[in-house]
């Protein structure tokens, strides 16, 4: 029986081989500048110019954006009306989102943004506590969900 494998690596491999060696075509760095709730503009490691989301096709994974989020992008060919657009392939600082719940929605750390979020049935919740919180894609934005409570 064969054991799926993390094919991760391998893809970054491939991408690098695939970019030109000016690095103009590969793998780069993308930086969260400003978040929620003001708009959300990222920059290009190396550059000061804020690009907004618009040219960028970023997984729900990703969110929330937070400031100072690292995130891995690289060019897609042949974007909308030959636009230049970036996939971002990976969240490099992600991992377990926290938050605070204030009796109605989720604050992430490091955010001032509050979110609302769906509860699991049978979890009940005091003003300041602390959760764990994923996003979820309902089909036209992205939302989140309470993974447990600490």
């Amino acid at each position: 029986m064969a054991k799926n494998t993390d094919k991760t690596v391998a893809l970054l491999q491939l991408l690098r081989f695939m970019s030109s060696s000016d690095g103009e075509n590969g793998l780069h760095v993308v930086v969260v500048k400003t978040s929620d709730p003001d708009p959300i503009t990222l920059v290009m490691q190396g550059t000061k110019l804020a690009l907004g989301l618009d040219i960028f096709e970023i997984p729900v994974d990703c969110y929330p954006l937070r400031e100072g989020d690292q995130l891995l992008a690289f060019p897609v060919a042949g974007g909308e009306g030959g636009s230049n657009r970036w996939a971002i392939l990976a969240k490099l600082n992600g991992g377990l989102v926290m938050a605070t719940w204030d009796g109605s929605k989720v604050k992430p750390d490091g955010m001032a943004a509050t979110y609302s979020a769906t509860k699991p049935n049978g979890l009940t919740l005091a003003n300041g506590d602390r959760v764990a919180i994923a996003p979820t894609w309902d089909g036209s934005q992205v939302s989140y969900i309470i993974l447990n409570k600490y």
